[in-house]
């Protein structure tokens, strides 16, 4: 990177959402109820394909990187009642939602740790899940993997349920960097659990990486890159530590004179992409590196790449049901998400209730706007002008938005075609042209979100 771009990222850089959804999480209203959530239920027309979320919100142990929703346990017992109260979740929707004869695309497990779940109960939900919905031949089904909770005893259930792609949590195998984070795991542990992945019949294998924790160098950053390659991973997610102490208090353990400047994030993640297109890998929106062969880079070629809460993906279901605590589901224009919460969410599943707790219901100029900031993000540059009227509406005015990208363009983080298109010439300043869209982002709400770099 040249230094008049990294000065450029740098003048600019800012508190700004990853955009996984539009509106984001946090302007979503409180107050939804059984009614409004069985009416969007209902209006899923029948026989469409949809994609579903697991969420699964227990660890062992608490990384003092975390952002995810989960809570620490060593008790069984916990994870176990857990997976009841998401078997009453199901039975709660199982009457609006099996006569619709819905075929699952994708089922994704995240976490917290999926991996936490003892064979008996993952089968127990893929049992379940398969008397509501039907599951196609070539349905995408993803689980996050914990390298240090891994057996064969779960791969076998795993294989048997067809699990096709797994996601590793590795952050970094630099020791110094992983102990600084409370987080006890070596190569090994890795290289043993993608073993373990393609024993079982996964062959699609990612890995997620992490820069900007405390520690990393160039060095180390590289030499951690080299080894993520030497696992001959499919798909490599290099996400940026976001450090939100006022939000997530565990952060506060971590040391913050051991963490990099924004400067120095720039530079480590400057050194770990080399390392992977040098070899070949295909740069996919913000933060993914790709084999040529992955269906990320097809659908990225066929402009076919979309965005969700699980990240980037080849998935175009306009219905993502999510179950368990803090899901968030999108069903056509409306968002709902469950309680965050574990006791809320279990009262309400026990009590046989819905544990619906807010939503959002897409305006005219929501749509407009959420399409043209996942096509920045998927694809760097956009054309808003055009995708209103793919939307129907080409008379929208997208005049205060052009104004507000033009500081960006002067300092060359972006550029505007002739046609209106608008392209982000640093994969660093993609959130922050799409920031420029975004009516929800106040200035005072930016503690809410993360660094553009």
């Amino acid at each position: 990177m040249n230094s008049t771009l990294k000065e450029s990222i740098l003048k600019h850089d800012r508190m700004v959402p990853r955009y996984t959804s539009y509106p984001t999480a946090p302007h979503f209203k409180t107050g939804a109820t059984q009614d409004w959530l069985r009416a969007a239920l209902e209006r899923i027309p029948a026989r469409t394909q949809i994609s579903l979320y697991i969420h699964v919100p227990f660890c062992n142990q608490l990384c003092w990187f975390c952002g995810c929703h989960t809570r620490v346990t060593n008790r069984y017992g916990a994870v176990a009642d857990y997976t009841d109260w998401l078997m009453q979740e199901l039975d709660l929707l199982a009457p609006v939602l099996k006569p619709k004869n819905l075929e699952v695309r994708y089922l994704h497990f995240g976490g917290g740790s999926p991996t936490m779940l003892r064979p008996s109960d993952f089968r127990r939900i893929m049992s379940r899940l398969r008397k509501v919905f039907r599951f196609g031949v070539q349905a995408g089904i993803s689980i996050e993997i914990d390298p240090r909770a891994a057996s064969e005893e779960k791969f076998a259930a795993y294989e048997k349920a067809g699990v096709n792609r797994a996601s590793l949590g590795v952050q970094d195998f630099n020791q110094q960097v992983m102990d600084s984070v409370n987080r006890s795991q070596d190569y090994k542990t890795c290289e043993r659990a993608i073993k373990m992945c393609r024993d079982y019949g996964i062959k699609n294998v990612n890995i997620d990486l992490m820069y900007g924790l405390p520690y990393q160098t160039q060095s180390t950053i590289k030499e951690t890159a080299e080894k993520a390659l030497a696992l001959d991973p499919q798909r490599i997610a290099l996400f940026g530590y976001a450090h939100v102490p006022w939000l997530k208090k565990h952060m506060r353990l971590i040391q913050e004179e051991a963490l990099p400047s924004v400067e120095q994030r720039l530079d480590l993640f400057e050194t770990a992409s080399d390392v992977f297109e040098g070899v070949g890998y295909i740069p996919v929106g913000i933060d993914h590196f790709c084999k040529e062969t992955d269906s990320l880079v097809t659908a990225l070629r066929e402009n076919n790449l979309s965005r969700n809460f699980q990240g980037y993906t080849d998935d175009n279901c306009p219905y993502l049901l999510a179950l368990g605590a803090s899901g968030i589901s999108r069903l056509g224009d409306v968002y709902v998400q469950n309680f965050v919460h574990l006791p809320p969410y279990r009262d309400r599943v026990v009590s046989g209730q819905l544990p619906v707790d807010k939503f959002c219901e897409m305006t005219e100029q929501d749509k407009i706007r959420a399409r043209v900031i996942e096509k920045m993000m998927c694809t760097l540059s956009v054309n808003p002008l055009a995708e209103a009227a793919r939307l129907g509406m080409p008379d929208h005015d997208f005049a205060g938005v052009y104004e507000s990208v033009m500081p960006l363009v002067r300092d060359g983080l972006s550029r505007v075609s002739a046609d209106g298109t608008i392209h982000a010439l640093a994969r660093q300043s993609a959130r922050l042209v799409c920031a420029a869209f975004d009516q929800y982002l106040p200035v005072a709400a930016e503690q809410r979100h993360v660094s553009a770099s």
